[in-house]
This record gives structure tokens, C-alpha cells and sequence, in this order.
């Protein structure tokens, strides 16, 4: 986990890397000035901006969003293994990003996972004693 040294790994997108720890940074480039004159621009390392639905780190790079998870995982577990492959949480908690908690799945799978299941049947429910109530 954080415990480990930070390596840091090109992702697929040139000119951004991803660490171990679930971080990106856009690599250091320079740019012209209106004027003529040229500045360095040098990216610190981030998580990624939290979002509150749905609840993941995305990253906004050369006016995309990206999911932060998704680069972290492509860059040290390879590509999708089949075009329709989701990253997974192995803890299902979407704020651990580093690539051990990572995994490649079906949606299928990610949805049969005991914490989501038993978050939808809570869901259900709330939703199944308060329409007895309104039928009582």
C-alpha cells in the first residue's frame, strides 16, 4: 500500500504518469508565450478530484475526464483483457486506487460483489418497510 516506495509508470496517454500510490501527474512540457517567450509547466502529483455521484477520483486531462482507477490499473495490470472489462475494487472501496486493490472483471461480477449486494438489499429494504407503512 502507501507503505512502499511511489514508482510511477507512463499511462497510456502521453505526456501523464501514474504511481503505485494511485496518484497522476502530467509530465513537466513548456509552452510558447503570446508574446514569444516559452514557460515550463511542472504537474504535482494528485489523486484526482473526488466525486460525490458517482463516488471515484476522476482527473481532468487536455479537456477529458478520466477515471483515475482506470489509469492506474491499465498502466500496472495491462490493458482491458476484453473490450467490455470494468476495473473492480478488491475492497470495493472506491478511494483505494493502488494497483494490489485493482482488478480486471466483468460488470456482471462487480455488481455480484457481497458489498453491493447487500448495499442494494439495505436499499430495498428501507424502500419495501416505508411503502408498508404507507399502505397500513
Amino acid at each position: 500500500m502507501l507503505t512502499e516506495p511511489e514508482i510511477w509508470k507512463d499511462s497510456r496517454l502521453p505526456g501523464l504518469s501514474v504511481s503505485s500510490w494511485g496518484r497522476v501527474r502530467i509530465e513537466p512540457y513548456q509552452s510558447t508565450m503570446p508574446n514569444g517567450g516559452v514557460r515550463w509547466y511542472i504537474g504535482e502529483p494528485t489523486y484526482g478530484v473526488w466525486t460525490d455521484k458517482p463516488k471515484r477520483f476522476t482527473f481532468l486531462f487536455k479537456r477529458k475526464t478520466y477515471k483515475v482507477h482506470q489509469l492506474v490499473c491499465e498502466a500496472f495490470n495491462g490493458p482491458k483483457p476484453f473490450p467490455k472489462a470494468v476495473v473492480m475494487h478488491d475492497d470495493e472501496d472506491a478511494s483505494h486506487n493502488w494497483p494490489s486493490n485493482l482488478i480486471w472483471g466483468t460488470q456482471k461480477e462487480n455488481l455480484n460483489y457481497p458489498g453491493f449486494k447487500a448495499q442494494v438489499s439495505e436499499r430495498l429494504r428501507g424502500y419495501t418497510l416505508a411503502r408498508m407503512q404507507i399502505e397500513a
